[in-house]
């Protein structure tokens, strides 16, 4: 599933509900920050 149609879906839900997100976790070069990347979610 590409990027895009993750971010679409997620994008069409309820704000306030709960979910479960299955992912990686990443440091992009260069910085200290963590960056969880989404690679699929279903309700909770």
């Amino acid at each position: 599933m590409s990027f895009a149609s993750i971010a679409e879906r997620l994008a069409h839900q309820d704000i306030g509900s709960s979910w479960i997100f299955k992912g990686f976790l990443a440091t992009p070069l260069g910085t200290k920050q963590l960056v969880f990347h989404i690679q699929e979610f279903v309700k909770d």
